[in-house]
């Protein structure tokens, strides 16, 4: 198996969610953070073979070491060729039962809720949220009402410092929405943002989808 640049910076994006990795044959790879709070699946990266390996990270950092890597994948290992010279690495599976990985598929069962959200976006709630030292993010639609307010800063605390923008979208019903921006790890890319009244988000871009829980205090309708 042949690995390109795409496939890599999916596999880093997995590894800053979740260090333990596991694939099924021709079946979209996926992840889960530890707390459970945010899970991947990506139907645009998928492996020739099953594997499982315990880190992810280290996994990446010997594929780095070649130029034209490629995968030749064995029942307990794999071996990391590189097609421009002779270098060969041999990196051996760890026991699927051992690791952190979803146990099976999840998705949102329905949306009451979409808007586009762009990388500017994402750029602009990380910045804010580095700066004000916050862990959430709110997101305020009045249906029919042109703009989807969104707020950076500490939700319980009126005098504590914020951040706002407006997405240029007109909602069809009224929303509250708050998230953990511990769960904002995404690939650099523009996603459709969907959220249910079941309390499920899901961030749906290219080929990737990412899904994670609303905060207790979000609204959607009356």
């Amino acid at each position: 198996m042949k690995i390109d640049q795409a496939t890599i910076e999916v596999l880093k994006n997995f590894s800053s969610i979740q260090t333990n990795f596991a694939a099924t044959a021709g079946q979209p790879i996926t992840t889960i953070s530890n707390s459970k709070s945010l899970y991947v699946t990506c139907d645009a990266v998928q492996f020739p073979a099953d594997l499982a390996v315990l880190d992810l990270r280290d996994l990446l950092s010997l594929i780095s070491l070649c130029d034209q890597p490629y995968l030749d994948i064995r029942s307990d290992r794999i071996f990391i060729k590189d097609e421009a010279s002779t270098k060969t690495i041999s990196y051996f599976f760890a026991d699927r039962s051992h690791l952190i990985i979803p146990k099976r598929a999840i998705d949102i069962e329905s949306v009451d809720v979409s808007f586009t959200f762009t990388t500017e976006h994402q750029k602009l709630i990380a910045r804010a949220s580095n700066i004000l030292g916050t862990e959430r993010v709110r997101f305020i639609g009045e249906a029919g009402k042109p703009g989807i307010s969104v707020l950076v800063g500490e939700l319980n605390n009126p005098t504590a410092n914020s951040f706002t923008f407006t997405i240029d979208e007109t909602p069809s019903v009224d929303f509250t929405i708050v998230l953990e921006l511990e769960n904002f790890k995404f690939l650099a890319l523009d996603y459709t943002a969907q959220f249910s009244k079941t309390r499920v988000a899901a961030f749906v871009g290219p080929g990737i989808k990412y899904l994670m829980g609303l905060e207790k205090s979000s609204k959607i309708g009356a």
